[in-house]
């Protein structure tokens, strides 16, 4: 039998995983979710990637031991509120309850119900009246910034002093994507942004998260001779360092934009790529902490 049940608490948080490497801020909500489901006596074994399902790719599966029972398996949906409980093996019944979850409550992965019994009635919440984030997404505030001391709008401000390849229409809103070339999902994020004609500006500013020493690839797009094709060439597995060599010069001109970018990076509370932060058509800070399919349609959504 699957269940979903909703958890939430005053540190209720919009979450997204990598395929690649699980966020350590989504760890630590499965763990305590884990917690706040099945008593302070739970083991969590082991946090990775979701199954390789329509719908629920950006999930968190969450192995976990309680007392001396076999280890079990639930999911986390992207929201970190709600949880699906199954059995350990049978992946498929994740398509019904997928199902029943987003009919439940308009079509929004993040809430709803799977358990045999009608969506309105099942599932247990320890706040029930508390409403989720919006799914993979939040309005930005201090508690997302390692300096508590420092305000939004400043932050913003370092951001858009930070060195960044820039796309799109010169005069048109901005959003600002923290990227790595070596992290497979700055990869996917670039595949769906870039050149697509969208009516924002979109700064792919370069800083260190999964490239590995010497940073070569880094090196080179902070340099004078960076630029959107570079970043094409090295996505598509045609980028020949050769083709653009650099002089002490650049060198030193791209050391100084990546220590500038990764002085800004380092204020975020939780690092990570990619992670895209811009102003919506209300003024407020948006933070995106990770891939989100559909990235274009919300953001172009959010921004006019």
């Amino acid at each position: 039998m699957i269940k979903l049940n909703c958890i939430t608490s005053a540190a209720a948080l919009t979450l997204s995983c990598s395929a690649l490497a699980v966020p350590q801020h989504v760890e630590e909500r499965a763990t305590e979710l884990a917690k706040m489901r099945f008593g302070s006596e739970v083991e969590v074994l082991r946090v990775m990637e979701g199954p390789k399902i329509a719908g629920l790719e950006q999930s968190t599966q969450v192995q976990y031991s309680l007392r001396s029972e076999p280890p079990k398996v639930f999911l986390m949906l992207p929201d970190g509120v709600h949880i699906l409980e199954r059995p350990p093996i049978n992946v498929p019944s994740y398509a019904a309850a997928l199902t029943a979850a987003s009919t439940h409550m308009n079509q929004r992965m993040e809430v709803g119900s799977a358990s045999g019994k009608p969506a309105s009635t099942a599932g247990t919440s320890v706040a029930p009246n508390r409403k989720a984030a919006p799914y993979l997404r939040f309005q930005m505030g201090q508690r997302h910034l390692r300096d508590k001391s420092q305000s939004t709008e400043q932050f913003m401000q370092s951001v858009e002093n930070a060195y960044a390849l820039e796309e799109g229409p010169e005069s048109a809103p901005a959003v600002h994507i923290f990227y790595d070339p070596k992290c497979a999902y700055c990869v996917k994020e670039f595949a769906a942004l870039s050149g697509k004609g969208h009516p924002f500006k979109i700064r792919w500013i370069p800083v260190i998260s999964k490239s590995p020493r010497p940073f070569n690839w880094l090196v080179h797009l902070a340099s004078d001779k960076g630029s959107i094709n570079m970043m094409t060439e090295m996505h598509t597995k045609t980028f020949d360092p050769a083709l653009y060599a650099l002089s002490q010069e650049d060198v030193g001109t791209a050391a100084s934009r990546m220590a500038t970018n990764q002085q800004v990076y380092s204020q975020l509370a939780k690092t990570g790529t990619p992670q895209l932060v811009y102003k919506d058509k209300n003024g407020q800070t948006i933070l995106i902490p990770g891939y989100m399919k559909g990235v274009a349609n919300t953001l172009t959504e959010s921004m006019f």
